[in-house]
């Protein structure tokens, strides 16, 4: 199958989406990691394996939750200078 050979090779193949098909998909992918493993996009029916292994379809009548779900905060500390020691001669 054309899919098998694909796997694992670094090459991926995006299906154009709807914009509310992809902010569901990006919504699922990143709003729960610890629930969800995985998460795509096949034939416009979004996709997602849980923490368990189980793949299911994420049906119309939850993305309304997906989109209500806070995005992770993904603010760092990009405050990387260290204090300069003075020299006293």
């Amino acid at each position: 199958m054309e899919t098998q050979s694909r796997k694992g090779s670094g090459v991926f193949i995006n299906e154009d989406l709807t914009p509310l098909n992809l902010e569901v998909l990006m919504s699922v992918k990143k709003k729960m990691p610890d629930e969800v493993r995985d998460a795509w996009a096949r034939n416009g029916r979004i996709m997602m394996k849980n923490a368990y292994g189980r793949v299911s379809e994420v049906s119309f009548d939850d993305y309304e939750h997906w989109l209500e779900l806070p995005w992770p905060n993904t603010t760092t500390n990009t405050n990387t200078t260290k204090p300069v020691d003075t020299y006293v001669d």
